[in-house]
């Protein structure tokens, strides 16, 4: 499927939304006439990824994205979404500050705006930063520090991976090597 996500040229974290929203709508009898999706019937899901791709079939309604697709079978809080993005790969009920960067980005769930995760759980170069993902105590900090961060790695155009290793010091190098 991610081999098809490429060759159509889908994103493979709105795929897999939209597949777990239409198996819950499945689930749960909101399909209105649609044929049945289960939970982890991926020969079912390599075929529906081409039908979405061209737009064939159910296709047709979920390549509209999750967001709209439960709207229009009535069923709007079915759809794991913010502001029409799905959720990604990061549970903001595990991750607060994940929770936040969604409801605050302009894109929606999108965990690139500002990537909370590995912060939260101590293990990139901004522990003085890290506080128990659990917990809200200390999370719009946290998420305005990646905000600003990941705007100005974005405007370098460097990788957000480079955050793992790289703190505030070291992008201020880049910075200063660019503008010489």
């Amino acid at each position: 499927m991610i081999d098809q996500c490429n060759d159509f040229g889908m994103d493979t974290i709105e795929l897999g939304n939209a597949f777990s929203t239409y198996m819950e709508c499945s689930e749960k009898g909101y399909l209105n006439g649609f044929g049945p999706l289960e939970w982890g019937n991926w020969e079912r899901m390599i075929a529906l990824t081409e039908d979405i791709a061209y737009w064939r079939g159910v296709g047709n309604a979920l390549a509209e994205g999750p967001a709209r697709f439960c709207a229009n079978l009535g069923h709007p809080e079915v759809s794991n979404t913010v502001k029409g993005q799905g959720i990604p790969a990061y549970d903001p009920r595990g991750l607060k500050g994940m929770g936040i960067a969604y409801a605050t980005s302009n894109r929606g769930a999108c965990h690139l705006r500002a990537y909370t995760p590995a912060a939260e759980l101590n293990i990139m170069p901004f522990q003085s930063l890290s506080v128990d993902p659990l917990e809200w105590d200390g999370k719009g900090k946290l998420v305005k520090v990646f905000q600003d961060i990941h705007a100005f790695s974005d405007s370098l155009d460097l990788c957000k991976f480079s955050a793992f290793a790289q703190g505030i010091d070291e992008y201020t190098q880049q910075y200063a090597a660019f503008v010489r």
